[in-house]
């Protein structure tokens, strides 16, 4: 009987696998472990362009030259994180010509040195999402939580 009632949750839960979209869960090319994640750090700048922020190009993307800098410290698997997302995206539309906005993931592999100069910077990082905004090269304000289109008007225009 118990043979019986394992084969019929495990039949279900492949369905609801299947129904729900779950089967493109893929190996991750970096880490080898399964990840239904996208490349998620990236830059939204003025032109449209998407750029990966990790150790190798953090110093032109952080360095002060230019605009100022909105980090989004994100994980893949945060539902707020996710849930923040299109506000971002708005906000890169509206404050393009001033402000570059940047998703950056915590869980990625080639930002050691990244990590390390955001703790340089002081800045720390308890909860997620969290939004660091940089100016010349140093993080001049963070928040954390959730946050809808007002408030990061109201964040960007105080800072």
């Amino acid at each position: 009987m118990l043979y019986l009632r394992f084969i019929l949750v495990a039949t279900c839960s492949i369905r609801v696998l299947a129904f729900t979209g779950l089967q493109n869960i893929r190996p991750h090319p970096d880490r080898g472990i399964f990840s239904t994640s996208r490349p998620t750090t990236v830059l939204f700048n003025a032109i449209g362009d998407m750029i990966r922020l990790d150790d190798s190009n953090r110093r032109d993307v952080l360095g002060g030259g230019g605009k100022p800098v909105l980090i989004d410290v994100f994980a893949p698997w945060c539902g707020p994180c996710k849930l923040i997302e299109p506000v971002l995206e708005r906000c890169a539309e509206t404050w393009e010509s001033s402000l570059d906005v940047v998703r950056y993931d915590v869980e990625s592999e080639n930002t050691s040195n990244l990590k390390m100069e955001l703790l340089m910077d002081n800045v720390m990082v308890t909860k997620l999402p969290s939004l660091v905004l940089y100016e010349n090269g140093k993080a001049i304000a963070t928040r954390s939580g959730l946050i809808n289109d007002e408030e990061l008007d109201e964040f960007l225009s105080s800072n």
